[in-house]
């Protein structure tokens, strides 16, 4: 007799997983589509508003309300504080990334430089002075290399995600006790931290802001200030103006509109 119960377990089983997918479908298009419509209110007021200096101050307000609770910028800020703001974190994110990959080319410039001398000496098999040189000048690029790996690694540690955290602690762990002294062992440390340091995502606070502040770096001009910015700046200068025309208003509300439709 044909046995039809594995059959229906398996379409039992087959019709809770459809099921299952649908409803997280589901919710994840509510999801989207309520954060999605979150900023519409901001979108229907600005329509409500008309491009004159009797709505100026509503619209000022709506701005900064949207600022509030998009940015989380505090209504004590200027608009000029919020575009400086705006400008240093777009530069963060440049300079960051340019720190990032110029470290690690660096620690493996000089490791590589090292393992090379090293090894090299190593499968000679004439034990000359040269050779003792050659060991003696890899293991100077090794202790250079760990140098600017442990200035690297301190520095990434200390903004790092608590998930990132943890895998720097772990390597940490794994090579406390090592012989550093012994160049061949000191050669393997760098080689497994590079490979941790690669696998850190997070690199958004590897410059401070005060370590931005505090260096002598120019402004990248040829970045073009994005909409924000320009906000910023036209509302200052329309705050501080004796005459508030109606094309400047006219033009501050654009760019909030396309503020809402970047950022809302």
């Amino acid at each position: 007799m044909f046995n039809i119960i594995p059959i229906i377990i398996v379409f039992v089983i087959f019709s809770f997983v459809i099921w299952f997918l649908l409803f997280k479908n589901k919710k994840i298009h509510e999801e989207i589509k309520t954060e999605k419509n979150k900023f519409l209110p901001y979108r229907e007021k600005l329509g409500n508003l008309t491009p004159t200096p009797i709505d100026f101050e509503t619209f000022n307000n709506l701005a900064r309300d949207f600022f509030k609770e998009r940015f989380n910028k505090n209504y004590n800020m200027t608009y000029l504080e919020i575009a400086e703001d705006f400008k240093i974190k777009k530069e963060l994110r440049g300079l960051n990334e340019g720190e990032w990959k110029s470290n690690l080319a660096e620690i493996s410039r000089l490791l590589n430089y090292g393992e090379e001398r090293l090894y090299g000496a190593s499968n000679n098999k004439q034990k000359n002075l040269n050779n003792k040189k050659e060991i003696i000048h890899g293991s100077v690029y090794l202790k250079d290399a760990y140098k600017k790996f442990k200035e690297f690694f301190d520095k990434i540690y200390l903004s790092a995600s608590k998930e990132n955290k943890e895998k720097l602690e772990g390597f940490a762990i794994t090579v406390q006790g090592q012989f550093k002294n012994n160049p061949y062992t000191l050669a393997k440390i760098i080689e497994k931290g590079i490979k941790v340091l690669e696998e850190i995502k997070n690199t958004e606070n590897i410059i401070s802001m005060n370590d931005f502040e505090n260096a002598n770096i120019l402004r990248r001009k040829e970045h073009s200030e994005d909409d924000v910015v320009q906000f910023c700046n036209l509302m200052t200068q329309i705050a501080y103006s004796g005459n508030r025309t109606n094309l400047e208003i006219k033009k501050a509300m654009s760019l909030f509109s396309d503020i809402l439709d970047r950022y809302g």
